[in-house]
């Protein structure tokens, strides 16, 4: 065989070599593109959709694992109040086993982040949340591929109301009640089971006509309010704006917990019809 033969010989073997190479790294590739971009994950929230988030049912949720064998994955979770800074935050390390798993029952360490240490304390040991529209959203990823910016994490949210059962109840004056003075006592009664350690806001409106009690006292300026009150009752003061008779007046009171709004009455009406001390005063010769 001529040296020009075994040259070329040599040469379509170092080019088939080089081919072999390259389509070894290509199915690589595509194999590892497909691990990273599938949807290896399934979040179900539906468990706790329509429920107030608590620390007891914050992680009663699925997660479905297509993967063969262990996953060792990252879960993070957020409640974020719509129009505020408020938010509660965490983050798990977990082993998530192929098929259907319950995120309560898995061993996890849990890293929480709370906006201020009065909400932590209002969630953590009071097991409530602020009065407001929030999502929860909840993320899980694979930790094998968290630092691959072309994995795709799974994410599912949900939206909530707090729930609101107006847990403050005026007393007195009742609902449409006709006074006969100027200066009435408003009291009021909390449910909450953190009542001792609430704080009051009292508000009185004008009601306009055709006005219904609650557009009165969100829509109006009070004639009177008065924040950071411990007591749940006050008299109506002299120092504030004078009463009109036959004029119609909600108010309310709105609970808070170290300056974050839990919620409120359902606001009441009343009216100042004459003040009888007065008609016998100026009556007397």
């Amino acid at each position: 065989m001529s040296k020009a033969l075994i040259f070329m010989n040599r040469i379509t073997q170092v080019r088939t070599g080089v081919r072999f190479c390259r389509i070894l790294f290509f199915i690589a590739f595509l194999s590892f593109g497909s691990e990273t971009s599938a949807q290896r994950f399934d979040l179900d929230l539906s468990r706790i959709d329509g429920m107030d988030i608590t620390p007891e049912n914050v992680f009663q949720y699925q997660l479905l694992s297509t993967h063969q064998g262990r996953r060792e994955a990252i879960i993070r979770g957020v409640i974020r109040f719509r129009g505020s800074d408020m938010r509660i935050s965490y983050t798990m390390f977990v082993g998530i086993e192929s098929g259907l798993n319950q995120v309560e029952s898995l061993q996890r360490q849990v890293q929480w982040e709370y906006s201020s240490s009065a909400l932590k304390e209002l969630f953590q040991n009071y097991k409530l949340l602020p009065q407001g529209t929030y999502e929860y959203c909840v993320t899980v990823t694979d930790k094998q591929f968290a630092d691959n910016a072309d994995y795709s994490s799974e994410q599912q949210c949900i939206l909530r109301q707090s729930r609101d059962l107006f847990m403050i109840n005026l007393i007195e004056p009742e609902d449409d009640a006709k006074l006969y003075e100027y200066y009435p006592m408003l009291s009021w009664v909390a449910t909450y089971p953190i009542g001792g350690a609430l704080s009051y806001r009292l508000r009185v409106a004008e009601v306009k006509n055709g006005q219904s009690n609650y557009n009165a006292i969100t829509r109006n300026n009070p004639v009177y309010q008065e924040r950071d009150l411990i007591n749940p009752g006050l008299v109506y003061p002299v120092y504030a704006k004078s009463l009109k008779p036959y004029q119609p007046y909600a108010w309310t009171v709105d609970a808070y917990y170290k300056g974050i709004l839990l919620g409120g009455a359902e606001p009441w009406k009343f009216t100042i019809v004459e003040d009888s001390v007065m008609v016998a005063s100026i009556g007397d010769p």
